[in-house]
């Protein structure tokens, strides 16, 4: 299971969430469409290591494998230099271990 299936499940845990897909966010930041975020926003990267991204990969429906898209993907947010405080290594997690831990962990709340 991976970021997608995570950040559904989280956000049917919470009561004030929604599960937004990230290419609607890039499209919001780059078309300058921010939403005025008032309360306690968390930021959080999803990442897995390069085995585990092949392999959730392959257990894709046929029509959405990635194939070579999901290490290159992979690899541009590797580049990223995205603060290592934001980035959950979801490799070995459970969903449910997943969601637990974007709850329970304050390093993943934006400074404002």
């Amino acid at each position: 299971m991976g970021k997608s299936t995570a950040s559904r499940r989280l956000a049917q845990t919470l009561d004030k969430s929604c599960h937004i897909n990230a290419n609607l966010i890039y499209e919001m930041v780059v078309g300058r469409y921010l939403f005025p975020w008032q309360e306690v926003l968390k930021y959080i990267v999803l990442m897995a290591d390069e085995n585990t991204v092949r392999m959730r990969d392959g257990k894709r429906p046929p029509q959405e494998v990635m194939g070579d898209r999901a290490i290159e993907v992979f690899n541009e947010f590797k580049d990223k230099k995205i603060d290592c405080k934001y980035i959950l290594d979801t490799s070995c997690k459970s969903i449910e271990d997943i969601v637990l831990e974007i709850k329970r962990e304050e390093r993943f709340i934006m400074e404002k």
